[in-house]
């Protein structure tokens, strides 16, 4: 696939690591169990996240399209934190919410839409 304007400046392993950043912040307590687990189910999802972005920024999907897809992916990434143990339900879905907005975020600001 040939790079467009925005997906220059997209830096997926940033992007994931500021995920991690996000989700160990959301976690609070649990923070110290988080983050090997946090990798793990980004690793797994890292396809799937790199699919989204690349549409988003060429622009084959919407902003719309996109929150769906990646609703899509939280719940995926909620289930295999939870799988891992790694830290309770409420600290699970805060740790998920924040790592997809940081991904949001980032995909935004690439397409320079922010």
């Amino acid at each position: 696939m040939a790079a467009g304007r925005g997906e220059m400046s997209f830096d997926l392993q940033r992007t994931l690591e500021e995920m991690v950043k996000a989700a160990r912040k959301a976690a609070g307590r649990d923070s110290g169990k988080v983050t090997q687990a946090v990798r793990e189910v980004l690793e797994d999802q890292r396809q799937a996240l790199e699919a989204i972005a690349r549409a988003r920024l060429a622009n084959t999907i919407d902003d719309d399209e996109m929150r769906q897809q990646l609703d899509d992916e939280r719940l995926a990434f909620q289930a295999g934190l939870s799988m891992a143990k790694a830290m309770g339900k409420a600290a699970v879905q805060k740790a998920a919410n924040a790592a997809f907005e940081a991904l949001a975020k980032a995909i935004r600001q690439a397409a320079g839409i922010a």
